[in-house]
């Protein structure tokens, strides 16, 4: 992974107020589960514009039940 590229790649996502966070939270999950972290997203629609909330941890760790 080139991080200079990476980081190119996710400013150039938009994840402005009209466009929602779907995009950036895909990314970010990929970069997560490609560095061996376990990911939960959580989609909702807030204005009928999609949203995520991203949760990354270590594999094998305890979960959101804790």
């Amino acid at each position: 992974m080139n991080f200079i590229e990476t980081c190119r790649q996710l400013i150039g996502l938009d994840s402005t107020p009209s466009r929602g966070t779907r995009e950036v939270g895909e990314f970010i999950a990929s970069l997560c589960r490609d560095a061996g972290l376990e990911v939960e997203l959580d989609h909702e629609s807030l204005g009928g514009i999609e949203q995520v909330n991203l949760v990354a941890r270590p594999k094998n760790s305890a979960g959101k039940n804790e």
